[in-house]
């Protein structure tokens, strides 16, 4: 059983929460975030700092849980950019998955206010 350590929901009121939706690896797997822990939760606690500077209260994970983006899609009939012969990458995760929510990664979001 995982250890909360007496984390509790924050209660900010709706009308002073500002929401960033985020993508968990994207948002961080660019060179450019500056990130130590690209592409992962810790990625996203990294820039914590970041988000507070901006204002922002709360984040929306999309997607919350590991997929696997390089699955195959069988598209038989399709012809041109999304065929076969071109597969795209399914960096969302719009499909089934691995579907779970760190713990460890909501109490750090709640200690860092």
């Amino acid at each position: 059983e995982f250890d909360w350590q007496n984390d509790a929901p924050l209660r900010r009121p709706y009308d002073e929460t500002i929401i960033y939706r985020l993508h968990v690896r994207g948002f961080t797997k660019h060179v450019s975030s500056k990130a130590k822990h690209k592409g992962t939760y810790l990625g996203i606690v990294d820039k914590i700092p970041y988000l507070k500077e901006l204002g922002i209260t709360m984040i929306e994970l999309m997607p919350a849980y590991e997929f696997n983006e390089m699955e195959s899609h069988v598209a038989t009939s399709m012809k041109g950019q999304f065929s076969i012969e071109n597969p795209v990458l399914n960096y969302w995760g719009y499909t089934s998955g691995y579907v779970f929510c760190t713990e460890s990664f909501i109490c750090l979001c709640h200690k860092a206010g």
